[in-house]
């Protein structure tokens, strides 16, 4: 922000948030069991990159807003029972992954006013749930469910802006959004039996 009034600021905020559930019997009336359950959480790699700004001779040029957010959520192998029976047996979860979230981010703003300046924001939520077995009034029961949760990748790759001897000139807003989801092997009862056999659920992917 070299002779500039409120330029060449950053805000870089990379949040990673891998919660990993599986395997757990919770039971309030009736019978909960949860067997051989095998959970593996999801994982990110590849934080935010270089980060650059310059905002040379700006006024509130140069400015940039950087918030990767990686949240994988993983849940599996799970019997929850309120009253009635609840039953998981052999479920394998596998939690999906983030990696390259950004590259390089660079912007200039030289000799601008208001230029220059960058919000990016790549968001990516992998969320896995599979083998779980929940009963409100009733059974329900998973068995032998095998849930690959989804993976993203690349989300943002080089981004640059330079504004120079602009005003309001060489802004960017990107907002890459990845929300891979993979829901299998899930058996859910309110009154009534329910019953998962033998789910074999794989995540898609996004890059």
């Amino acid at each position: 922000g070299t002779d500039s009034l409120g330029g060449g600021n950053q805000a870089v905020l990379p949040v990673s948030v891998p919660v990993t559930i599986g395997g757990n019997a919770v039971s309030v009336i009736g019978d909960s069991h949860s067997e051989d359950a095998t959970t593996t959480g999801g994982s990110t790699s590849g934080g935010a990159g270089d980060v650059e700004t310059d905002g040379t001779d700006s006024i509130l040029g140069g400015n940039q807003a950087v918030l990767p957010v990686s949240a994988p959520v993983t849940i599996g192998g799970n019997a929850v029972s309120v009253i009635g029976d609840s039953h998981s047996e052999d479920a394998t979860t596998t939690g999906g992954s983030t990696s390259g979230r950004s590259g390089y981010i660079e912007t200039d703003g030289t000799d601008s006013i208001l230029g220059g300046n960058q919000a990016v924001l790549p968001v990516s939520v992998p969320v896995t749930i599979g083998g779980n077995a929940v009963s409100g009034i009733g059974d329900s029961t998973s068995e032998d469910a095998a849930t690959t949760g989804g993976t993203s990748g690349g989300l943002l790759g080089d981004v640059t802006t330079d504004g120079s001897d602009s005003i309001l000139g060489g802004n960017q807003l990107i907002v890459p959004i990845s929300l891979p989801v993979t829901i299998g092997g899930n058996a859910v009862s309110v009154i009534g039996d329910s019953t998962s056999t033998d789910a074999a659920t794989t995540g898609g992917t996004s890059g």
